[in-house]
């Protein structure tokens, strides 16, 4: 009790030294008029904002018109009395370059007194001149403000920083002059979506207004994308077991349809394959097969939103949580793909932007999730032999940043193959010289009826970049991973070691050949540098890989060690297409050596 007596008096104390100060401050400062709060303008047109801004809010406003209002290569200011009038453009036409902003501050000239203003001079000789040579009138001469006593405002009302606002009102409008600032200038080329619809995607101009339906707190605003990417690919790939040629396509299909600012339905259609397996031509000696793998159903149909401003939208009220979520068919992604990367049919519910002072956290989310089926692992038979439940955390502490996960996958076949699947990271830079991650997964708790158990190991992974001298264009990177008994991922086709190195990553289209990415009584690593072009015009990934067994185990995947050397080079060819190559060689013991070769043609639309 005594504590708290003592925190609220010194917190008293504090308030009034610093309320003493900010009073103190007002009035040592130069005459300056203050005006009234300014209204904020109509939100989408449909309904106007109730809200209030204070005299510092709306200064800050005005100063950023403010910035780009200079009529010349003098920093000047203009007359500053009211917000410009609706309709009027605050901005003066120049063709003549400008210095560097904020300007410095000019001493009052005792010759001109009725064109000074409190940060510059406006020079009648040196303004905007027009294309067709006539030049603009300078502004009437307006006088110095008032001082504070002759506004009638107490000079302790405010004790805000900025000057007083700028007065555009006397200036003529002329709309084809306010285009000159765009003179000479070309928007990059981009590629837009396939289908674009309503708002669309960052489209120039002025955006439509929104439908109201009856709640002013949560407006309709309707857009419709189809977006995605065409690859082709032709490959050799000599995975030990077969040698062939490949030619494989891929059509990734997205479409997004917005509702509102926090709601969207989406789905995602890959036509041209099914259950990981791609449309292709395959040759082998003489003869050639073509594989279809064409696919009716979509991969993924979810719908999410923000529970806070759906409910507060049938009140016609602001929310008062945010509680995004979503349900359906989904890709989750945690841990950088390494411990769940999957596309399942679940609900997902995240608590957003908390902090807590107790624990040091500056920032976490929580996310809690159920998932009902399409678990894709090792650890089960079928993807709907098992249901997950857990949550994830993602935390901004202790001079770095954590991640944290917990799921039990639950049998639902009788066969005991239930367990804990637990996953934590911290990752941070160490002497501005090293970015590093410490990923550590554990399995737990599997008691199968009958057969070995298939999820009963651990990953420690190490994951390093070095910071150099050109830290844009040349990243070295060093990963290290050691794998106890039989880890698995929540979810994922891919394996633990997906992102370790490019030699334990497939391309996921042709078949490429990869070490063994399962972490199966394996330890080792990936050295490795990406070099960016510059401007980062393309990329070229150099990479030397090992993979070293431990133990005896029968059932390990990997029958011996295994070594690789690997390259990817990729480059655009304009702002929609990419070509990428890749190439590697890998030498195992106890096992055929692999190799693969690959090019890739991919479209972005």
């Amino acid at each position: 009790m005594l504590h708290r007596w003592h925190s609220r008096y010194l917190r008293t104390l504090a308030l009034l030294a610093a309320l003493a100060t900010c009073v103190a401050t007002a009035f040592a400062q130069s005459p300056a008029p203050l005006l009234n709060p300014s209204r904020l303008p109509p939100v989408d047109g449909i309904f106007s904002s109730s809200i209030y801004t204070s005299d510092a809010a709306g200064r800050v406003r005005n100063r950023q018109l403010f910035d780009t209002s200079r009529l010349s290569g003098q920093n000047t200011i203009l007359p500053q009395s009211a917000v410009p009038a609706p309709g009027s453009s605050p901005f003066v036409p120049s063709r003549v370059a400008v210095d560097d902003w904020p300007p410095s501050p000019t001493p009052p000239s005792p010759t001109t007194p009725d064109t000074m203003f409190p940060y510059g001079t406006i020079d009648p000789l040196r303004v905007a001149t027009r294309p067709d040579g006539d030049v603009q009138k300078p502004p009437s001469p307006t006088k110095s403000p008032a001082p504070r006593e002759e506004t009638g405002q107490p000079a302790g009302e405010s004790c805000s920083p900025f000057i007083p606002d700028p007065d555009y009102g006397h200036l003529p409008y002329d709309p084809e002059a306010a285009t000159w600032v765009y003179e000479g200038k070309l928007c990059n080329p981009t590629q837009r979506p396939l289908v674009e619809w309503g708002r669309g995607l960052y489209l120039p101009g002025e955006l439509p207004p929104a439908i109201n339906l009856g709640s002013d707190t949560n407006l309709i605003m309707p857009s419709f994308l189809v977006f995605g990417d065409f690859r082709t690919a032709a490959a050799y790939v000599d995975n030990g077991n077969r040698e062939l040629g490949v030619w494989a396509n891929r059509l990734n299909l997205d479409f997004d349809l917005r509702l509102t600012g926090t709601e969207r339905l989406h789905a995602f259609w890959g036509p041209l394959d099914k259950a990981n397996r791609f449309t292709r031509v395959e040759f082998d000696g003489d003869r050639f097969d073509l594989r279809e793998e064409f696919d009716k159903d979509f991969d993924t149909l979810f719908f999410e939103g923000d529970l806070g401003y759906i409910m507060a939208g049938f009140d016609n009220r602001f929310p008062a949580i945010d509680l995004p979520f979503v349900i359906g068919k989904y890709p989750m992604l945690y841990q950088n793909g390494i411990w769940f990367f999957d596309a399942v049919e679940a609900v997902s519910v995240t608590i957003p932007a908390k902090n807590s002072r107790i624990l040091d956290w500056s920032n976490y989310d929580l996310t809690f999730f159920a998932i009902l089926e399409d678990i894709d692992s090792p650890a089960f038979a079928s993807d709907n032999d098992a249901r997950g439940y857990g949550m994830a955390a993602f935390i901004e502490a202790y001079n770095g940043y954590i991640e944290a996960g917990y799921a039990f996958l639950d049998d639902q076949t009788g066969q005991g193959l239930s367990y804990h699947n637990l996953a934590l990271s911290y990752t941070r830079r160490y002497w501005h010289r090293v970015s590093n991650s410490i990923r550590v997964i554990v399995n737990a708790g599997q008691d199968p009826v009958a057969g070995p158990q298939t999820a009963d190991g651990q990953l420690l992974l190490v994951e390093n970049a070095l910071i150099s001298s050109n830290p844009n264009f040349v990243v070295p990177y060093l990963n290290l991973f050691a794998g106890f008994g039989r880890p698995q991922a929540v979810a994922s086709p891919f394996g633990l070691l997906l992102n370790t190195g490019i030699n334990f990553e497939s391309d996921g289209l042709t078949g490429y050949p990869t070490l063994d990415p399962t972490a199966n009584d394996t330890w080792g690593g990936a050295l490795g540098v990406n070099l960016l072009g510059a401007g980062f015009t393309n990329q070229l990934i150099l990479e030397a890989a090992m993979l070293q067994t431990r133990g005896n185990d029968p059932n390990r995947n990997a029958k011996g060690d295994q070594y690789a050397l690997g390259m990817r080079y990729q480059i655009p060819i304009n702002w929609a297409w990419l070509v990428r190559m890749d190439a590697m060689y890998g030498w195992r013991d106890d096992e055929a050596d692999l190799a693969g070769a690959r090019m890739e043609l991919r479209w972005k639309f």
